[in-house]
Formats: structure tokens, sequence, C-alpha cells
């Protein structure tokens, strides 16, 4: 509503002391907000209010520097109302209200986490894992392990001749001129993970045996140990 040439705007005022609601209208009187009610005069500069953005149709909402706020429901007439005294909205603001930004965004956000997955994780792993003593990365692996023993895997059971021989014929694999760091291989019933193969920080290589038993061959199975 407009007296005299001045937009006043109804909003629920709580002045933070109780739960007890206040009908007030809002004006701005240059860089000031202007709140009236009964009994109720308050004037305090843009500066000093911390206004929330706008989100879906919930209200927006003006919060004093003595913890009382108030809840605006005519959104659209707020925003005019501030834009008219000189506020603006954050950059944030103005592209989640454009679809095309916001789409954009949404891409971005799914790409730069992908390709984090993809190369960085593996890049900042390997750059730790050369510059950590070996006691902590021996002390990694063996309480990783204890966890996943106590509460993920079982123990294999593969004969025990068909582990070793797996784990001989991943040893020939080595190259003579370029020495293998140093690595041990155990063998472990997957459960829950089912056909899987991963390294721990210490160098242990877990095979579980649902691995084993999905490969067509014991070529198939070195092919993951190698990778």
């Amino acid at each position: 509503m407009e007296f005299f040439g001045v937009s006043y705007i109804p909003a629920v005022y709580y002045d933070g002391h109780s739960a007890r609601p206040h009908q007030v209208s809002l004006h701005m009187d240059a860089d000031t907000l202007v709140m009236t009610g009964d009994g109720i005069k308050l004037r305090v500069p843009l500066t000093a209010l911390d206004i929330s953005e706008p989100l879906g149709s919930a209200p927006r909402l003006v919060s004093f520097p003595d913890n009382g706020h108030c809840e605006v429901h005519d959104r659209d007439a707020f925003a005019r109302m501030l834009r008219a005294s000189g506020h603006r909205d954050g950059l944030t603001v103005h592209l989640q209200s454009r679809w095309k930004w916001a789409l954009i965004a949404v891409v971005v956000t799914i790409a730069t986490v992908a390709a984090g997955y993809r190369w960085g994780l593996p890049a900042a792993s390997e750059w730790l894992a050369y510059r950590l003593p070996p006691s902590i990365l021996n002390s990694i692996g063996e309480t990783t392990l204890g966890f996943l023993d106590d509460h993920i895997l079982t123990p294999s059971k593969l004969p025990p001749a068909r582990r070793k021989a797996i784990a001989a014929e991943f040893e020939r694999l080595k190259l003579p001129d370029h020495p293998a760091p140093a690595h041990r291989i155990l063998f472990r019933d997957g459960g829950m993970i089912g056909a899987n193969a991963f390294a721990l920080p210490d160098g242990t290589i877990v095979v579980t045996d649902q691995l084993v038993k999905l490969a067509g061959n014991d070529d198939e199975i070195l092919g993951v140990l190698a990778h």
C-alpha cells in the first residue's frame, strides 16, 4: 500500500524476547528501514540489517541487531522497495533467478566433481603417499585392514594352493630393472563388496574370492592386480 508517495509493506515482527507476533508495516526513508506498529517504531540503517536471500515461496527475513526479526510475505513488493533504496541482492541471487545460469552452474559443478574424482584424487593420493613416512603408511594399512576384517571381509575360502599360485604368478610379473615396491597379497571373502581388489597404503593388496571366481582366467586376475 502507498500513502503520500511512500510504499508501506506489511510484515510480522518478533522482538526476540517472546514468541508473540506483532503486525507491523515497513517503509524506507532514504537508506534506513522504518518499522512501525502498535507501540513499535524502529529505524535501522540497511547496512545494519541481515536480509535473507529469496528462497522459493518462503518469506524474506529481516534480522535486526537486537536479535529481533520480521517476516515479509510480499516478497515482490519488498524486493522493489529494496531496489528503490539502492540495495542489491548478491550475484548468487541473480544467477538463481535465471534458469540457464542455474543449469550451467549445475553442469560445471558435476564436471568439477567428476574431474576431481578422476584425476585430482588419484594425483593427491600419490603425492601424499610418497611424502608420508613408512611407519605412518604401515599404521594406516594395518588399521584399515583390521577394520575391514572386523566389519566387512571374512577369511578366504579359496584353497591355499590356488591362492599361492596366483601370488606366484603375480611375482613373476615384476620387471627385472624396476623392482616392485614392498607388497603382499591377501585373499578375503568380499561379502557385500563382491568381486574386487584394492591396495592399502602399506602395500597390502587385498583380492576377494569373488574376483577370482568371476575372472575367466588368471591373466584377467593379474591384469587387475598389475593395475
